[in-house]
């Protein structure tokens, strides 16, 4: 089933129009995820609850063209709740293994180079991190990021400048 493009009010799509938004867009939501928090079970945790709190509130959705970008805010405010959490910095070193972000082969060529890359976004604050993520990834405008972090566009702004300052800091120093 194909979501429609035109503004349709979700009372007129039936009962399971979100059901199959879930399904056909549940990897890349899990990519979002994993994109913010750099940890493919704190992801998979993350998306879940983000899906299960979308579920819950689908009366609130009013056009089926505006499903993706609304469980994408979820997903995204879901992964910086988590992220700021003291409980996280209890977690497990990275492993080699789980350098590669869930249906990702491509990307920086090696190993080394990759765990530079992740240490490098890992060490940024997670609002930084998150408007790279919308910007960079999702390609997003900064308007859109705005709206969905719910901050104004001159701090989309600046976080993107200053977290791409940093990064580029911490790579030439690598």
């Amino acid at each position: 089933m194909q979501v429609a493009t035109e503004t349709v009010p979700t009372t007129e799509l039936g009962d399971d129009w979100l059901e199959q938004v879930l399904i056909e867009h549940y990897p890349d939501l899990l990519r979002l995820a994993y994109l913010v928090l750099h940890d493919h079970s704190e992801a998979e945790d993350v998306t879940q609850l983000a899906l299960e709190r979308a579920w819950r509130a689908r009366s609130q959705v009013r056009s089926a063209d505006r499903t993706l970008y609304w469980l994408r805010r979820i997903v995204v405010r879901e992964a910086l709740r988590v992220r700021s959490s003291p409980w996280r910095l209890l977690r497990l070193p990275i492993h080699l293994t789980e350098v590669d972000p869930p249906g990702r082969g491509e990307g920086v060529s090696n190993s080394a180079e990759r765990l530079d890359m992740l240490r490098a976004f890992d060490r940024l604050p997670a609002d930084q991190s998150a408007a790279v993520v919308l910007h960079h990834y999702l390609s997003y405008p900064v308007a859109e990021i705005a709206e969905m972090i719910g901050v104004p566009m001159e701090t989309v702004r600046s976080r993107l400048r200053l977290a791409m300052r940093r990064l580029r800091e911490e790579l030439r120093d690598a």
